[in-house]
């Protein structure tokens, strides 16, 4: 039998998810970065925000409550340690990921219940393969799954250290390509188990028709593929899912787009952010794909000029 206490805690869990609005309403309205420089009085918050008052300072009484902001006077409020995450310029930000958090990933688990009954995902109750198809619908989507795991990986991976990992072009050994339970190769696990074992392939094709449209050479390590293939004709790669070709003597299917996120634009060689990629593809070409996954469906070793071949299409594999 549950206690008073038990019941209690369940009733805070009951309602956790106003804490995620909470938190989302601040980080639209910007209150991290106008505390950024110190305590506010109430006022002076809604005149920047443009909210009213009264609710501005519920919110801010909200925000002390979960430990974001502390009130330093009648009237005034500061940021805490923990609410400076919240700024979008601060080096550990998690602002995108709380919008990310509310627009997004809150709305799809309100259909929980038909996808547990059915035993489909949201995409597929929608007539979707995956939800990058779902994303794909809209892009302002995408752009902000982007920032959001922007800034989960720079929370992951402070020092950068991957950057190095990139520089690939001296590449001439055999890679073995290969199915195992276990192992995963991309960062798409919140997808499917199929996608966390999937293999990136790059159409360099593709990445020269974004040079000449952004005006710009473009180092195509900046998009992390497994394999780079030359010999095609832009974006033709983008065909090819829901289809089995050939790599060498492996057996692969094309499983989804690729969407890009804002990673592709960081300079490999530089470590430096020098353009907006997502963006760009976009506006040039109706999409912000580039590149594929790819499922090995047999086992094999991979090296350089490898054919590609699918249908009579004829490709090299280059890295």
């Amino acid at each position: 039998m549950a206690t008073q206490v038990s019941a209690l805690r369940l009733f805070d869990l009951i309602q956790s998810h106003r804490v995620t609005a909470v938190i989302y309403v601040a980080a639209r309205l910007g209150i991290a970065e106008l505390l950024r420089d110190g305590p506010r009085p109430l006022g002076e918050l809604a005149k920047a925000t443009g909210a009213d008052e009264r609710s501005l300072g519920r919110l801010l009484t909200a925000l002390s409550t979960i430990g974001i902001c502390k009130r330093t006077g009648e009237d005034s409020y500061a940021l805490t340690e923990m609410g400076a995450g919240l700024d979008g310029e601060a080096e550990q930000s998690f602002k995108s990921w709380a919008i990310f958090e509310a627009e997004m990933l809150s709305k799809s688990w309100s259909g929980m219940l038909e996808s547990v009954i059915t035993g489909k995902t949201a995409a597929e109750l929608q007539g979707l393969a995956n939800s990058f198809d779902l994303m794909g619908r809209a892009p302002e989507i995408v752009y902000k799954f982007n920032a959001a795991m922007t800034e989960l990986t720079r929370l992951v991976t402070p020092d950068r250290g991957f950057l190095p990992w990139l520089h690939w072009s001296g590449l001439q050994r055999s890679s073995k390509v290969s199915w195992t339970k276990d192992h995963k190769f991309t960062d798409a696990s919140f997808l499917s188990p199929t996608l966390m074992r999937a293999v990136s392939l790059i159409n360099l094709a593709s990445v020269r028709a974004l040079e000449e449209k952004i005006g710009m050479t473009l180092n195509p390590l900046r998009f992390r593929g497994n394999i780079y293939v030359s010999g095609l004709e832009p974006w033709q790669e983008l065909d090819w899912i829901d289809k089995e070709f050939q790599i060498g003597r492996i057996h692969v299917r094309g499983l989804a787009r690729t969407p890009r996120c804002a990673a592709v634009n960081v300079n490999p060689d530089t470590a430096i952010r020098d353009a907006n990629l997502p963006k760009a593809i976009s506006q040039h070409f109706g999409h912000v794909d580039l590149g594929i996954y790819r499922q090995a469906l047999s086992d094999g070793e991979l090296k350089v000029g490898d054919e590609v071949l699918e249908a009579m299409t004829l490709a090299k594999c280059v890295s």
